[in-house]
């Protein structure tokens, strides 16, 4: 099975990032693969492939071992893109953290999983973020899109993290399905 770990958003934030979502399709019409509300979240670790024989190994050392700071508040302050070699150009929203919370928590996350499972650390800086839609291609038209959108920020509490299953989207629906399989409380 394919996991990660990542923090939920309720349902009045993805109701928001959906009309943002709507927004950004009126202003660029091009064809971009809209992430599923559901499957809307802030990625702190992806773990990859891991056996099933193990999960309760790996769900004892989330709830044990990681570190987890006090509760702490993110903000969403806007959309961005970046390239990926493998999806195009990513188009997400901006997610800034003042204390530096969030941050720790996905390093402690990978170290604690490297450390003890052997689950490679990240290679690349955290960017944390909230997978909006992948354009296929780049065009100036979405980043003219992107550029000249603005939002209200808004303001996400963050008081526990999940650890998530990643799977295909079963019968006709097409996509990925996420489902949260363990809850830790910060």
């Amino acid at each position: 099975m394919r996991l990660f770990t990542g923090l939920d958003l309720p349902m009045n934030i993805a109701g928001t990032l959906a009309a943002w979502q709507d927004s950004l399709r009126r202003l660029d019409p091009q064809t971009v693969r809209w992430s599923p509300v559901d499957n809307l979240h802030i990625t702190t670790k992806f773990l990859g492939d891991w056996p099933d024989s193990r999960l309760a190994e790996l769900v004892q050392v989330l709830d044990t071992e990681v570190p987890r700071p006090a509760a702490f508040t993110v903000e969403l302050a806007g959309v961005g893109s970046m390239s990926n070699a493998h999806h195009g150009r990513i188009i997400y929203a901006v997610v800034e953290c003042q204390t530096g919370e969030l941050k720790k928590l996905a390093a402690a996350t990978s170290e604690v999983l490297y450390r003890r499972l052997g689950i490679a650390e990240e290679t690349r800086a955290y960017l944390p973020h909230i997978t909006l839609g992948r354009a296929k291609h780049d065009s100036a038209s979405l980043r003219t899109a992107i550029d000249g959108f603005t939002v209200e920020p808004l303001q996400l509490s963050v008081n526990e993290f999940y650890l998530y299953r990643s799977e295909p989207a079963t019968g006709a629906a097409s996509g990925t399905v996420y489902s949260k399989l363990s809850r830790f409380p910060l």
